[in-house]
This record gives C-alpha cells, structure tokens and sequence, in this order.
C-alpha cells in the first residue's frame, strides 16, 4: 500500500475501522510512536486481522509506514 498517497479515508485497521485520516490526525496531536496511535485511535488492538483486512496482516505494519511517512515530511518541512 502506497501510504502517501492513499486518500484520507483508506482503512488502515479493518478491525476496529481506523482509516489514515484518524491515524494522521492522532500524530498531529502528539501520538509519536506505535503505541500512541494505538491508544489515541484504538487501531491495532483487534483479533480479527488475518480475516478482516484483504492482506491478510495486522495494521501495526501499515501505521508505522505512516508515522514514518510523517517523520520525513516533517523533516522536509523544517529544513525548507
């Protein structure tokens, strides 16, 4: 999944229904880390992975990308 481009409404969880606009809105406020979006999203704490989302994974995986994502822009930002 191409994470930068994908539209906000994109699930990332199909467990609990997380899209990337959530995801991004909790790094906005201060969610730094996997455990942060975790809690601030509810994201990553379903069971039912391996039956609900397409691929056939856990989300953890794809929320990283984005915080990473966000990272790098982050970064590119300050130094423009």
């Amino acid at each position: 999944m191409d994470w930068k481009s994908a539209p906000d409404g994109e699930i990332v969880c199909y467990c609990r229904r997380v899209t990337k606009g959530q995801v991004l809105q909790a790094i906005t406020v201060g969610a730094g880390t996997l455990k942060d979006v975790m809690e601030k999203t509810g994201a990553g704490k379903g069971r039912d992975c391996a039956v609900k989302n397409p691929r056939k994974v856990c989300c953890h995986t794809d929320i990283r990308r984005i915080l990473d994502l966000f990272a790098e822009e982050d970064t590119t930002e300050r130094k423009n």
